[in-house]
């Protein structure tokens, strides 16, 4: 993204703002891949940057999502459920189940507790 481009933004929306240039991710992303080949699963985590969803789920193999509210934006966003890991220290068995329902299949164990609620989850 070159200044003008930059200043036109700022002029239109005001500064601070946050852009983020699309084409420079996917250039980043591709050398990224090239560099680590096909044994290496790319996985984006959502966190505060739902709105690269599109992009990067076309660049990743998985979507990182922390709470129910981050697996809906997936969802919505029309996210494949078996490209969705549901990650997160405070996920609950609820949390689990409706992801499951979702169909998503994979899932984080950060504790003990956690292994035991997915252990009871799959039964």
């Amino acid at each position: 993204m070159d200044r003008q481009t930059l200043s036109q933004i700022g002029a239109r929306f005001g500064t601070p703002c946050f852009v983020f240039d699309e084409a420079a991710l996917r250039a980043r992303m591709r050398r990224i891949k090239a560099i680590v080949g096909d044994s290496v699963h790319l996985c984006y985590s959502i966190k505060a940057n739902p709105f690269l969803i599109s992009a990067m789920k076309e660049l990743t193999e998985l979507m990182e999502v922390c709470s129910p509210g981050e697996l809906v934006i997936c969802e919505d966003l029309g996210v494949a459920p078996e490209t969705i890991l549901l990650s997160g220290v405070n996920k609950t068995l609820p949390d689990i189940l409706d992801a499951i329902r979702a169909g998503v299949t994979r899932f984080t164990a950060e504790s003990p507790l956690h292994a035991r609620l997915l252990s009871s989850a799959s039964r």
